[in-house]
């Protein structure tokens, strides 16, 4: 990105965050404040749905572990996929 669009998006994104925002957005008109329900926090699924179980916390001891910074650091190499991989 060039830098005008940069300062463009960057003058956008603040107004958004500053307290004036208040004054140029209705909130007194959000599905909120007017009590409309919101969506459901799990998608409904019909009863004849397969449906797989997670793991019991037991069955996952043994596959040991890894501090979640030095995972992120650890270079990976890239996975070749073979074609015969999705033929079964």
């Amino acid at each position: 990105m060039d830098k005008k669009m940069d300062k463009e998006l960057i003058k956008t994104y603040r107004s958004f965050l500053k307290d004036s925002v208040r004054k140029a957005i209705d909130f007194s008109q959000t599905d909120q404040n007017r009590k409309i329900t919101p969506p459901p926090v799990e998608k409904t699924y019909t009863p004849e749905a397969k449906r797989i179980d997670l793991p019991q916390y037991d069955q996952l001891k043994d596959i040991g572990e890894i501090d979640l910074k030095k995972g992120y650091q650890k270079p990976r190499k890239p996975q070749i996929i073979q074609p015969s991989t999705f033929i079964d």
